[in-house]
């Protein structure tokens, strides 16, 4: 028997990726039975997934449980997740279970975890954890004050390891990053693809000019609104065009204060390349806070935020996303060195083409599959899109970008059984 535990996760957070996971374990340890601990409405969306999508998973049974809230102070944080492992850890003795998986972790729960195993009754537990994002804190130095370094990863990472710990990140991309680290813990990473269930419904024939531009997910939704200011100004589209931003983050972006209209409009004008270069190679990272300085009202048309500013359910996004010929990601270039992109994986499901700024988890992908348009600046982002706006869609490349994704999807899928998702003696 196995126990995996989400210890942070309500309600929708990650949940695709989540009941991916959970399939994935399911298909590794075909032989064992798996009791998954959740918050309940988080099960819930789970279920409602796996339903959705048919899969059927015969070996699995469901356990709600308290899940600390994220305005919770920090020491009763700390208290919930000592209480919550300890007791998990507690009936897995009781039913003689040495197998547990965690889906995901940060600085807390990880510190209470090594503190319990180093219990006598406890360090017998093989342990598999799923590291998302919170592996980003890794870049940051540990703070002096003792409150304030524990809740930083790097801090948990550094703290003596049961022998049986073994972290998982979801790309070998990831695992290359984090390889030039050379010190404990990091020689006990490992690497998989993250799991993903791809959407089998069968695309839709195009039948009109119309393209639909979107960001999924987190996005950014005021660069996006820069570049559908861009080519609001042009004069010479000949194709009706929408830029829609599919999360839960609009961007109150329409006002923006005179004091920042020269950093403005170097974002949206495509006259002077050279001004507009310098300032996205050197401002690209902290864009998205100029939207909070907010003024006189610059009105965009072809907007359309369909979040309202709330969390869509799966079955919202996909009602948003069947029509969207490209998703733009704006992400710059060190993101996603320490953490996998769920909203990439949105794209290959949905089987819609890519136009990213190159970053190292990305490129990974893109070496090998040709998905999209890969460029260097949001400069060339406004510029490729005001060409498909100006020209209408290039169908030889989108064919070929729709085959690539087609590949992707053959070659990396959620029915490969994953080894390393399975409990063999650790080396």
């Amino acid at each position: 028997m196995i126990i995996v535990l989400e210890p942070q996760c309500i309600g929708s957070a990650h949940d695709i990726v989540n009941a991916s996971l959970i399939y994935s374990i399911s298909i590794a340890n075909k032989n064992e039975k798996i009791s998954f601990f959740a918050d309940l409405s988080h099960i819930s969306c789970i279920k409602k997934i796996l339903s959705d999508t048919n899969i059927d998973i015969q070996n699995i049974d469901y356990f709600p449980v308290i899940i600390p809230q994220k305005n919770l102070l920090r020491l009763s944080k700390i208290v919930t997740y000592y209480m919550l492992i300890n007791r998990l850890l507690w009936y897995a003795n009781e039913k003689k279970i040495n197998k547990i998986i965690f889906l995901s972790v940060y600085s807390y729960n990880l510190l209470i975890l090594k503190y319990l195993l180093k219990q006598v009754h406890y360090n017998h537990f093989q342990i598999k954890i799923i590291v998302h994002g919170v592996l980003e804190e890794i870049k940051n130095p540990n703070s002096s004050f003792i409150l304030n370094r524990i809740k930083q990863f790097g801090y948990a990472l550094d703290q003596k390891d049961n022998d049986n710990i073994q972290y998982i990140v979801l790309s070998p991309s990831i695992l290359n990053t984090i390889s030039d680290i050379s010190k404990p813990p990091f020689d006990k990473f490992t690497a998989i693809d993250l799991p993903y269930i791809y959407d089998n419904t069968e695309p839709k024939t195009k039948t009109d000019n119309r393209i639909v531009f979107a960001t999924i997910g987190q996005g950014n939704p005021y660069l996006m609104k820069c570049v559908a200011k861009a080519l609001q100004m042009q004069t010479n589209q000949t194709v009706e065009y929408e830029f829609r931003i599919i999360g839960e983050n609009c961007g109150n972006t329409n006002i923006i204060n005179l004091k920042y209209k020269k950093l403005i409009s170097c974002f949206i004008s495509i006259i002077d390349r050279k001004t507009i270069n310098w300032f996205l190679t050197s401002f690209l990272p902290i864009s998205s806070k100029v939207s909070t300085y907010l003024s006189d009202k610059i009105h965009i048309t072809s907007i359309n935020c369909v979040s309202k500013g709330k969390r869509l359910s799966r079955n919202e996004i996909e009602r948003y996303v069947r029509d969207v010929d490209y998703l733009i990601f704006f992400y710059n270039r060190d993101s996603y060195k320490y953490t996998a992109s769920g909203s990439f994986f949105d794209a290959i499901s949905y089987r819609i083409p890519i136009i990213f700024i190159g970053n190292t988890f990305f490129d990974y992908y893109f070496s090998s599959y040709k998905i999209g348009y890969r460029v260097e600046t949001l400069y060339e982002i406004i510029e490729l899109v005001k060409m498909i706006s100006i020209n209408g869609i290039n169908y030889a490349d989108y064919q070929h970008q729709l085959m690539e994704i087609e590949k992707f999807r053959h070659e990396i899928n959620i029915n490969r059984e994953n080894k390393i998702l399975s409990f063999t003696p650790f080396k």
